[in-house]
């Protein structure tokens, strides 16, 4: 993973709220950060988030490990009036773009950025290999910017994922995946299976295998009849740091499909 270094901002910013002319600060550094520019089949979509060090993922299985995989259940957030959790900061107006092509800009308010996706820009997406980059203007984090290449699309995917075909889950048997291996991607593949009811499944192994299991052992918490999605990734990332904050940039190419679950 590749580091790079941004600018500094001189103070952190102040966030005006509503009411009786009262100011909130923006909790105490340091932060992090995630900024995923995904690209499917038809379309792409572009999140960001930035919350305390203390309050961020730190990497590890949220839930059990088996195997090569994660299982673990959506966190269940209870929000007082006024607060939010995690906390949530400002990076300022986010710049995406492909080359010299702009794909989108993203502004924080308040509660966090709002997801953006091609449904909502007339921006077209970008190809494989394609070098993507990002601009902060800073606010509590630090101003920074990036870039990451946009890795291979998936093909001879099976099973077929596609947002308008359901694929069938049995819940008796493990789950075989394949693809084609990408020429000159040296990265690994991530597999991702949720439910309507919020229960994941995460497994991740090399691309140059062509393939993945998710174990039936995995599936404990999915029901027969309920429906979810299922996902496969590729990602190229790069680790910005500032004097505040620590940021991952990601690049995917996924290929997504509905699923059903049966006995």
């Amino acid at each position: 993973m590749r580091t790079l270094l941004g600018s500094a901002v001189a103070a952190l910013a102040l966030t005006a709220c509503s009411g009786a002319g009262s100011v909130a600060v923006a909790p105490a550094g340091p932060y992090a950060g995630q900024i995923t520019l995904t690209s499917l089949p038809d379309g792409w979509s572009m999140q960001a988030n930035f919350t305390t060090a203390e309050a961020a993922d730190a990497g590890v299985c949220p839930g059990a490990t088996i195997g090569a995989c994660c299982v673990f259940s959506q966190p269940q957030w209870v929000i007082a009036d006024g607060d939010s959790v995690p906390p949530v900061v400002g990076a300022g107006t986010l710049t995406v773009a492909d080359g010299d092509k702009s794909l989108a800009t993203a502004s924080f308010a308040g509660y966090g950025y709002h997801p953006i996706s091609s449904s909502e820009s007339s921006a077209p997406g970008w190809s494989p290999g394609d070098v993507l980059s990002l601009s902060a203007a800073g606010s509590a984090v630090d101003s920074f910017s990036g870039s990451v290449v946009a890795p291979p699309a998936f093909t001879a995917v099976s099973p077929q994922l596609s947002p308008t075909e359901i694929s069938v889950v049995r819940l008796s048997t493990d789950l075989q995946l394949s693809w084609s291996p990408a020429d000159g991607y040296a990265g690994s593949v991530t597999a991702q299976l949720f439910d309507v009811n919020g229960f994941y499944v995460t497994c991740s192994g090399p691309d140059a295998a062509g393939s993945l299991t998710l174990p039936l052992e995995t599936f404990a918490n999915f029901a027969a009849a309920d429906t979810g999605t299922l996902t496969l990734s590729r990602a190229d990332s790069v680790s910005i740091q500032t004097l505040n904050a620590t940021v991952n940039l990601s690049a995917v190419s996924a290929a997504s499909g509905n699923v059903t679950f049966l006995p």
